[in-house]
């Protein structure tokens, strides 16, 4: 039997009824924190409307969210995939290094709105997630340093997902994931100029997802040994690559380690953003004489840009981050973008230093701790270990909620299903509009 035969078979017994409330909790913290920020992703972001318009409109088909019109199963999760990453503000599973949520969401939805229940299509994302992080996991670090692991193990857990919804059987889900596998991609290089195309990562496994699912569904197979084959993923992308983490993950369920996003920038920044802005009430900008912040090594080489002139590039700077903090006090969408004009946070980014403390990288991704240390006639310094939103310093359903309707206009279709998920009537078929 093949690892992807292997890890499908362990999680395709799981049913929704039968699994612990605090797994369902989560599954409904996912599913209306990916829809709430793609939708504000399309609200907030013209290169999202624009992206948009390649998923032709049709009238019948999955829902594109924010524009409410309709394209193909395969278009719409990936549209909505881009525009749930658009932000930076979709959620993040640290077991497996992935954007689940981005990937797994729109791919499930696009096959389950309008054809199954929420029930059913909340027991997708657990499946989703929990394939999106056994294998993320198991390709490692080593994979994640050149590659995007939203884009390949996501791909994955979209495949796993849609393959779910569609009410395929293990074995048919298997060769719909190994599909995934072999066409999955994404690599890291264009960091360098901020996150423009970032967003593509989730959206291309979303519709990758889709695509495999309904090819395996139509009797399309392949070699399920897309893993441990000689020309496979783990001997040419991953390296290190470690599929007992796949078999044997050292979690009950992944999406339990599910974290949500309260910073629109990168994951890795967010305990640095959190000692910055606690810092914040302490500090006369004009009086630091310099800050330190030690960081552990993926956030250094994933965020290094300085001096932004984007948002997209601001989403990816320490220094610019930390100085933000520092100033406002807080980092939301509004602050990123007025703080590229204001010369206060200019002046401090410079004074900002960010290094490598081989400690605090040792810790990953368990945690993403910073020290942030601001100098001046009496210094000071915090440390984060967990940023709001991680299990650790946990979010509930309002908190995901509140931060939805904070950021963009209040939808009634977000309003309407946080209502439901509160209530838990999920037994009728899911439907947006």
């Amino acid at each position: 039997m093949s690892a992807i035969e292997e890890v499908v078979s362990q999680v395709w017994s799981w049913e929704y009824d039968s699994l612990p409330e605090y797994v369902k909790e989560e599954s409904k913290k996912a599913l209306l924190d990916t829809i709430g920020v793609a939708i504000m992703g399309f609200e907030r972001e013209e290169r999202v409307r624009r992206f948009a318009s390649i998923a032709y409109p049709t009238n019948s088909g999955s829902s594109i969210l924010g524009a409410w019109w309709r394209s193909s199963p395969s278009m719409a999760a990936m549209v909505n995939g881009f525009a749930a990453h658009s932000l930076e503000y979709d959620d993040w599973l640290r077991q497996g290094f992935v954007h689940a949520g981005s990937a797994v969401v729109p791919a499930a939805l696009a096959l389950g709105e309008g054809n199954v229940s929420w029930k059913s299509l909340l027991e997708a994302v657990i499946v989703g997630y929990e394939i999106a992080a056994r294998f993320g996991k198991a390709f490692g670090r080593s994979h994640y340093a050149i590659w995007h692991t939203t884009a390949t193990a996501g791909s994955l857990g979209a495949a796993a997902a849609a393959s779910r919804v569609l009410g395929l059987d293990d074995e048919v889900a298997s060769h719909a994931v190994a599909i995934a596998a072999y066409y999955t991609s994404g690599l890291w290089g264009f960091i360098s100029y901020g996150s423009g195309v970032k967003p593509f990562s989730p959206g291309h496994a979303a519709f990758l997802g889709v695509t495999s699912s309904l090819m395996a569904r139509d009797g399309i197979r392949t070699n399920l040994n897309a893993l441990e084959d000689e020309r496979g993923l783990c001997k040419n992308m991953a390296p290190d690559c470690d599929i007992e983490k796949a078999l044997n993950p050292k979690w009950d369920y992944a999406i339990t380690l599910n974290g949500y996003k309260f910073f629109p920038t990168c994951r890795h920044t967010h305990t640095a953003i959190t000692a910055a802005i606690m810092l914040s009430d302490e500090v006369k900008p004009e009086e630091v004489g310099g800050v330190r912040v030690e960081i552990f090594e993926e956030a250094a080489k994933v965020a290094n840009i300085k001096e932004p002139r984007s948002v997209d590039q601001a989403r990816f700077s320490l220094t610019y981050l930390v100085a933000l903090a520092l100033i406002y006090g807080r980092v939301g969408l509004g602050e990123l973008e007025r703080g590229l004009e204001d010369t206060r946070v200019k002046a401090l980014e410079r004074k900002v230093e960010v290094v490598i403390n081989p400690e605090l990288s040792v810790e990953f991704p368990e945690k993403q701790s910073s020290i942030v240390e601001v100098r001046g006639e009496v210094s000071r310094n915090e440390r984060i270990d967990y940023p709001p939103g991680d299990p650790e310093n946990p979010a509930n359903l309002e908190h995901i909620y509140r931060k939805v309707v904070h950021e963009v206009r209040a939808s009634p279709v977000v309003a309407a299903l946080y209502d439901r998920l509160k209530s838990d009537k999920i037994d009728e078929t899911a439907s947006l509009i």
